[in-house]
């Protein structure tokens, strides 16, 4: 009796264990078009320049809003402080906004006014996404939300995190596709 309760136990451990391999190996993907805050780099690599709110401009790699370079979720500024922005949501993908009107020489400013606005409770902070050819297009974005980066001093990068709120403007000039060790052997 006790060596069928074993095998059932190892049958059981097996399985949930076999699983749980098979759960983690689908959560790894090719496709990176965010950073999770490992050293992991996104596909597409945003270089440009990060003004904040000490006065420090700085060279960047790796722009990236929310740890994410597409379907970044912004809100219409509703017209009363009880209405939830979040009833109305837009998603900015950065790689459209770069090759906008098919111009490879595109760059984005993204402009923050650094004024706090309140609604519903919760604080917002209103944005400018202004592409070089285009209209400009303002949105709110939460006040807590950050803009990871890679600031580059010389031939070093660091990573950085910042919240928008510590943001003056962020101009996105160029983009490309990053090169992973892994394709370099094909």
């Amino acid at each position: 009796m006790k060596s069928i309760l074993s095998t059932k136990k190892f049958l059981r451990l097996t399985t949930i264990l076999t699983t749980l391999i098979v759960c983690v190996n689908m959560g790894d993907t090719k496709n990176n078009n965010n950073i999770d805050g490992s050293g992991n780099e996104p596909d597409i690599n945003f270089h440009g320049t990060l003004l904040d709110t000490s006065g420090d401009e700085f060279e960047a790699d790796n722009v990236c809003i929310s740890r994410k370079y597409n379907k970044i979720c912004v809100y219409s500024r509703p017209i009363s402080p009880d209405i939830d922005p979040a009833i109305n949501k837009t998603y900015i993908d950065l790689v459209e906004l770069m090759h906008e009107n098919n111009d490879s020489k595109n760059s984005i400013e993204v402009k923050n006014p650094g004024k706090l606005e309140t609604f519903k409770g919760r604080d917002y902070i209103a944005v400018t996404f202004t592409p070089t050819k285009g209209d400009a297009a303002t949105y709110l974005i939460e006040a807590n939300r950050t803009v990871t980066c890679g600031k580059l001093e010389g031939n070093t990068l660091q990573e950085k995190e910042i919240h928008f709120q510590a943001l003056k403007s962020i101009k996105i000039t160029s983009m490309k596709k990053q090169v992973k060790p892994e394709d370099k052997d094909k």
